[in-house]
């Protein structure tokens, strides 16, 4: 299984950077979040058993793949964003409390969960559009991937405390911590060079604050996706990537630190200049 993740990963490192690569040009990041809701989409109202439901799932396909496009024309869309992020993250905690009679049955429970994908996920063209918006993705994108091995193996090594065993029971507090930890010292590392190699300035201190909660509300995005798939009785959302699952299971993290980038950006601090 290692091994299987480790070439499906390296396929996803080419795909991924390739977006990243073109991403100076107009939309390709805008179909690149299309690209994600809509399997998003399908993969929730495939978890919900309602894929024979034609009517609300096209309705849901055909908004989300409008959304990343619309988004970033709105005026607000960045309140808008941080709005769903918070419902987000609130019905995360009260929800992880009642795993045991959750249910993800119906066509409202994927409607209304691939609208909240979608918007999240059409923060990653308009952080693009920042000042520095090309180190701020790739910033989301080294934080998510560091922080997920890293607490991977750290987990396996000397994890002992669970952190939702209902929820995720390979997911320990040393995972998480350690996971935080590595990932704030190899990203900031990585971010020195990069910044004396280009010129850029960093802000430090907001910096590293920003590291330390990007990677945690990263592995919240990952338990998130994970109480959709206890509650639908699912190991994974799909198999289109093995031994990475569906795009839920894989840019689960991503789907909570690039909205939370851009609001950190736009309401606290731009940490890079």
């Amino acid at each position: 299984m290692l091994k299987t993740r480790i070439k499906t990963g390296a396929i996803l490192t080419v795909v991924v950077l390739l977006f990243l690569h073109f991403s100076y040009l107009p939309y390709v990041l805008n179909i690149f979040a299309a690209l994600l809701g809509v399997i998003g989409t399908y993969e929730l109202f495939r978890a919900a058993n309602c894929t024979d439901k034609r009517l609300p799932m096209w309705s849901a396909l055909i908004l989300v793949t409008v959304l990343p496009f619309v988004m970033p024309l709105v005026p607000g869309n960045r309140l808008i964003i941080s709005v769903f992020l918070m419902i987000a993250l609130f019905l995360f905690f009260i929800l992880v409390l009642r795993i045991e009679s959750l249910s993800f049955e119906g066509v409202w429970k994927p409607l209304a969960t691939s609208l909240t994908v979608s918007v999240l996920y059409s923060s990653i063209p308009i952080l693009r559009d920042e000042k520095c918006g090309f180190y701020y993705v790739c910033l989301v994108v080294l934080t998510s991937v560091i922080t997920e091995v890293a607490a991977y193996f750290i987990g396996k090594s000397i994890g002992k405390h669970k952190i939702a065993p209902k929820v995720s029971p390979g997911k320990t507090v040393e995972g998480c911590l350690g996971g935080s930890a590595v990932t704030c010292i190899l990203v900031l590392i990585l971010s020195i060079v990069v910044s004396k190699w280009k010129g850029i300035e960093i802000h430090y201190v907001p910096f590293i604050c920003y590291i330390i909660l990007a990677s945690l509300i990263g592995q919240i995005g990952d338990l998130s996706m994970s109480l959709i798939k206890r509650s639908a009785g699912i190991k994974d959302f799909g198999n289109l990537m093995p031994g990475h699952g569906g795009v839920l299971d894989r840019f689960d993290s991503q789907l909570f630190i690039a909205p939370f980038t851009l609001l950190f950006c736009t309401f606290l601090f731009p940490f890079l200049g």
